[in-house]
């Protein structure tokens, strides 16, 4: 029979009969382990594995038929096993993209709560392109104030008043559209005029200022408006 010792795994062959049940003292000569063997703790040769292994398969033959497919060798599994792992499989990958789209969707549709609260965000939807800031959609003008004055001799229209963020998120501040009039409603001047302050925050107001030169000393109407509004 064949004995390894417990420690190097060194494995020493001697007599079916040298080993009592009591067991025996050995001592390796590799590692100086000593260490006590036992009938039982005889290593199988191949031949005896493999012989067990059939004569456990024939036992459960006679009761299930089917049972020899448990001791196929590995790499060949049940076809039906196969399907099963497959369907849960896709079934995981099916749920896992619904679960991505649902996540896209509410970042998308909540977009500018997103970036009002987490204003870092705003650069992870300029890189798809999608706008996450309004666009002056509710911004007010108010106290327009209009005086005429000359500057390096030439008559120029002076333009100030406040513009007002009423909401609660931030909105980008486009340039301001004015269009001079004559009394007779005829177009005497369409200018655009680009503010330095590009971007006004939560309930935020602040001062304008524009000079343009006068087309005209006579009376006049002056409308004055955002670029981007119809």
């Amino acid at each position: 029979m064949l004995i390894k010792c417990p420690k190097c795994e060194t494995i020493y062959q001697i007599g079916d009969d040298v080993i009592s049940k009591s067991g025996l003292k050995m001592h390796c000569q590799k590692c100086d382990e000593v260490f006590k063997a036992y009938q039982q703790d005889a290593l199988k040769l191949p031949e005896e594995e493999a012989l067990e292994k059939q004569n456990v398969a024939k036992m459960f033959e006679k009761v299930i038929p089917a049972a020899s497919d448990l001791f196929a060798p590995q790499g060949s599994p049940k076809v039906r096993v196969m399907h099963v792992t497959q369907y849960k499989n896709t079934i995981n990958y099916f749920l896992v993209l619904m679960l991505l789209a649902l996540m896209a969707a509410l970042l998308y549709a909540l977009r500018f709560d997103v970036v009002r609260y987490a204003p870092v965000m705003e650069k992870f939807y300029q890189k798809w392109g999608i706008e996450s800031v309004y666009n002056g959609t509710a911004l007010e003008i108010s106290n327009i104030d209009v005086s005429e004055l000359t500057q390096d001799n030439v008559s120029k229209i002076k333009i100030s008043g406040i513009i007002k963020n009423p909401s609660k998120y931030a909105m980008n501040v486009p340039p301001l559209k004015i269009v001079i009039y004559d009394t007779s409603g005829q177009k005497l001047l369409d200018t655009t005029h680009y503010l330095a302050q590009k971007r006004a925050g939560a309930y935020y107001q602040f001062g304008f200022e524009a000079i343009m030169t006068n087309p005209t000393p006579k009376q006049k109407n002056i409308k004055i408006n955002f670029a981007n509004d119809e």
